[in-house]
């Protein structure tokens, strides 16, 4: 991780501390590394607008979006600072045993569904 991105981390993670962890930096850096060819900056920056809607002139679902959840959406865009922080704190997360274990056992559940609605 470079030196830029490693002062972002550590800005935004709340554990920025074990940081120093290569397994947990990577997921990070995953996170924050440079996108811009795919049209977004950042991995962060793509999940954020794929996920949340939070780029409301370029994610032409916001639109579709009943108003319950563009209130939803745009509490998320008021409140960017903590989801990035909620995010990268996850992405490290990721990196530790348990969360390693956990991401392994969800897409191992995931790929043994099937391809249709189910009510939650």
């Amino acid at each position: 991780m470079n030196k830029q991105m490693l002062k972002k981390a550590k800005k935004l993670a709340i554990n920025s501390d074990r940081l120093s962890d290569n397994r947990e930096q990577y997921p990070v850096e995953w996170l924050l590394k440079d996108t811009s060819g795919s049209g977004y900056f950042t991995n962060l920056d793509r999940i954020k607008c794929a996920i949340l809607y939070m780029d409301r002139d370029y994610y032409t679902n916001y639109q579709g979006l009943s108003e319950e959840d563009k209130k939803k959406a745009e509490k998320l865009i008021e409140h960017e600072d903590i989801v990035d922080i909620v995010l990268l704190t996850t992405f490290q997360w990721f990196g530790t045993n348990v969360g390693k274990n956990d991401i392994g056992n969800l897409l191992d559940e995931i790929r043994k569904l099937k391809y249709e609605k189910r009510d939650i």
